[in-house]
């Protein structure tokens, strides 16, 4: 009897992940995502697809929301049971509302397919035992899941990281339950994003809201470009534009998002209560006889926008009060030399006086060195979402570099 571990697609790039685990008599996977690029309908997509449409399947989960970990979702066919947060569900469910995908929502609303993820609570599907436990993301509702089968311990990372405000909680998540009384885990599959990048300083989200504060207090009147879905960042900006008394104005669909964030984590911080964010309604007339431009004009903003012509229309209307620009994303998205690369956006950022504030949704190599040292795998390290496997063997982590095994894309391992 033995367990099979694939990647299919994440061993040497960021994004786009798939991981197999199957026995004899089950199969899963671990996230169905597109790859990270503007050209989501690649080739390689097709054969991802024909992973669930011709071959037996036995569930689909998602470590988290973002669309290279969710990318495929409406490809899987019907009898597949699909596992999701289900606060990431309902994110999910927004974000698809809002690009008139109804297809899509109505797989999202339909329970009798999509399964809630609860952390702790392991979910049985034949003879493989899968167990999320709760990660702090630059998506919220993010998980890792620990899969067992065949007497073996399996821990997929999916995206996690410790410098956000959610990420205390990771190495006693571990060291309580993940290796409870002292046990270890066979393999460790970890994402290894921030491994091209090891040279980067990352700032923790309470650095960043510091820092915007004070930019804040300069600069009373400023763009900012930040994920929608970023709950942590968007109250980092948030509160530093609360303490400066500074309105936070966004979209419909942003504001819808962050009521969704105050209902669950704002119960637990009020770092997460949105209650100084306005949904953008420039002609409405507000308490003072100020149209809401007006009072954006005469007291100041913090204004979430994006690279679509509406928005640049609305930006030109505050080009004489020398508004700044903050860009609080991936610097890929600028770079004409990545997949990734969105001009518009970057035509955008060059019409304005832009300032780059932003930390990473990711681990960093000390961070992933102490997640090794702390699971202690026996058989194999295998690096994902990653451009730079190679990278693990040399972090800091002793005995522990003759585990890393660089699978490539679609290269099986046996236990």
């Amino acid at each position: 009897m033995s367990i099979a571990i694939t990647i299919h697609r994440g061993t040497s790039q960021i994004g786009g992940s798939i991981t197999e685990i199957s026995t004899e008599q089950n199969r899963i996977l671990i996230d169905f995502g597109t790859e990270l690029s503007e050209n989501t309908q690649t080739p390689n997509d097709s054969e991802m697809i024909k992973l669930v449409t011709e071959k037996s399947c036995d569930g689909v989960f998602f470590t988290h929301y973002h669309g290279d970990h969710t990318g495929l979702m409406n490809q899987i066919p019907k009898g597949i049971p699909i596992y999701i947060g289900d606060i990431a569900r309902r994110i999910m469910i927004n974000i698809r509302e809002t690009l008139r995908q109804y297809g899509e929502v109505a797989i999202l609303k339909d329970t009798n397919r999509i399964k809630p993820l609860v952390k702790n609570v392991a979910i049985q599907i034949g003879d493989i035992k899968v167990t999320p436990y709760f990660v702090d993301h630059s998506a919220y509702d993010a998980y890792m899941l620990l899969v067992e089968a065949e007497g073996k311990r399996i821990l997929h990372t999916g995206d996690f990281r410790t410098h956000g405000r959610l990420g205390k909680g990771l190495f006693p998540t571990l060291k309580h339950y993940v290796c409870r009384d002292g046990r270890p885990v066979d393999v460790l599959i970890s994402e290894g994003t921030m491994l091209s990048r090891s040279t980067e300083k990352v700032m923790t989200e309470q650095q960043m809201q510091k820092e915007a504060t004070k930019l804040l207090k300069q600069h009373r009147y400023a763009f900012l470009v930040c994920s929608s879905t970023n709950m942590d960042s968007l109250a980092s900006f948030h509160q530093a534009a609360k303490i400066n008394h500074i309105p936070m104005i966004a979209n419909w669909y942003i504001v819808k998002q962050c009521e969704l964030f105050t209902e669950y984590a704002g119960s637990f911080s009020d770092v997460y209560r949105f209650d100084n964010l306005y949904k953008l309604e420039l002609e409405r007339i507000l308490s003072d006889n100020l149209s809401q431009e007006e009072h954006m004009k005469k007291y100041g903003f913090l204004f979430i926008v994006n690279e679509k012509e509406y928005y640049q229309g609305i930006m030109e209307r505050f080009r004489n009060f020398n508004p700044i620009l903050i860009y609080s994303m991936w610097d890929g998205y600028l770079d004409d030399k990545r997949n990734s690369y969105n001009i518009k956006m970057a035509d955008m950022v060059k019409k304005w006086n832009v300032i780059h504030l932003h930390t990473s949704g990711h681990a960093t190599a000390d961070t992933i060195s102490e997640v090794i040292k702390t699971v202690r795998p026996q058989k194999a390290i295998i690096p994902i979402h990653t451009e730079m496997g190679r990278q693990f063997k040399n972090l800091q982590i002793g005995e522990y570099k003759d585990k890393v095994i660089e699978l490539k894309d679609g290269e099986v391992l046996k236990l």
